[in-house]
């Protein structure tokens, strides 16, 4: 008897132990989960969900919703990844009496991320810090500036968030992020004008959400 119930013990443990290393698969035997290795190139699929509904709003290299648009990630392990994320934004618009604004900012994020799940739907959770540049004038209908100025940002948070695969190493999700940034601002007026601000921030980001689409190979 002792030797059935030692029999049935190690045949538990051994069903236990392969469930464990089990790999997800499609119905076509391809992974679905991205593995030690693996990297992942991330885009806000909400401008190009935004396409398809024909809005105005199309595709652009910038950071709607305060998430970049191009994030990266390398798997240091299945359940551990590197993380780098950046965003390029650039505007031109016409103001009420004929004259012009032009600003341009530029941003990344290095971070860590955790990982868990072995379904489709994987949480993650981890923090990242970066730096953010801008630019900014004013300037009249001939052309002459009014004002310029430019912006410089440091910051930390901690991010939170999950994504659910659609498909073979393809999944869409979305995070928010929380933590402290602090910036200075030059402001130029001309005539040797200047005015500097400091501005100390701790806040959600991205409170609004986004839907980010990650390609994992």
């Amino acid at each position: 008897m002792k030797k059935i119930s030692l029999s049935l013990v190690l045949m538990a443990l051994a069903f236990s132990l392969i469930a464990q290393d089990e790999i997800l698969t499609s119905k076509n035997g391809v992974p679905i989960l991205p593995v030690k290795g693996d990297i992942s190139i991330g885009i806000d699929a909400v401008p190009f969900y935004n396409l398809f509904k024909e809005s105005s709003q199309a595709p652009s290299f910038s950071s709607p919703g305060n998430i970049p648009m191009i994030a990266l990630r390398y798997l240091l392990d299945d359940k551990r990844a590197l993380r780098m994320e950046f965003a390029v934004n650039y505007t031109s618009e016409s103001t009420e009496d004929s004259g012009k604004d032009v600003g341009s900012s530029y941003g990344i994020n290095f971070g860590h991320e955790w990982r868990k799940g072995t379904t489709r739907v994987q949480g993650f959770t981890g923090i990242q810090g970066g730096l953010i540049y801008g630019k900014f004038k004013s300037m009249d209908n001939n052309d002459n500036v009014q004002y310029e100025l430019s912006s410089f940002g440091i910051g930390i948070e901690g991010f939170l968030g999950a994504e659910y695969f659609i498909a073979p190493k393809l999944s869409i999700g979305g995070q928010f992020s929380w933590g402290p940034t602090y910036t200075v601002i030059n402001t130029d007026y001309g005539d040797s004008d200047t005015e500097k601000t400091t501005i100390f921030d701790i806040s959600a980001d991205n409170i609004g959400g986004a839907l980010i689409l990650s390609f994992y190979f």
